[in-house]
């Protein structure tokens, strides 16, 4: 038999708790009527998260002014345990008085000219997230290998 994780859903403080420990995750827009996530760096800053994206680019164009989704997440295999946390909401440009402050925030670019980057503000209205839990040895998790001698057939 299987086991299954134990899955819990997260508060929006846990949610925010998980998004302040890791920098990247991904972003789900619109571009040409079709679906495209792009890796981003984030930060949160207060009731919002951060975008860093090239000034010129599809990305800025498709993040400023359209409902997005933004996800990240992290699995400790050491601890079997995983959480994904997803925001929804409609990106907006910062405006050029709050560049400089945010060009200091610990926020990497990913731009060929990072001076000319802007950002993009998502605020943590619609927040949401999962933890997951398997209490079960590392072969019972789906996925993973079986144990030398342990006899574990894959589920059909």
């Amino acid at each position: 038999m299987v086991s299954r994780p134990v899955v819990e859903m997260l508060s929006a403080r846990e949610c925010r708790a998980y998004l302040a420990q890791v920098t990247i995750g991904r972003v789900a827009v619109t571009v040409g009527a079709l679906p495209v996530i792009f890796t981003v760096p984030f930060v949160l800053d207060g009731d919002d998260l951060l975008i860093r994206v090239a000034q010129l680019s599809v990305l800025r164009r498709a993040l400023t002014g359209s409902v997005v989704a933004f996800s990240a997440d992290d699995f400790e295999e050491s601890e079997e345990d995983s959480w994904s946390v997803l925001v929804r909401g409609v990106g907006e440009a910062v405006g050029d008085e709050a560049l400089a402050s945010l060009r200091a925030l610990p926020l990497r670019s990913c731009s060929e000219a990072p001076e000319r980057d802007c950002f993009v503000r998502l605020p943590l209205t619609q927040l949401s997230g999962t933890r997951a839990h398997w209490s079960d040895a590392p072969a019972a998790r789906p996925g993973a290998k079986a144990p030398v001698g342990a006899g574990y057939r894959v589920p059909a």
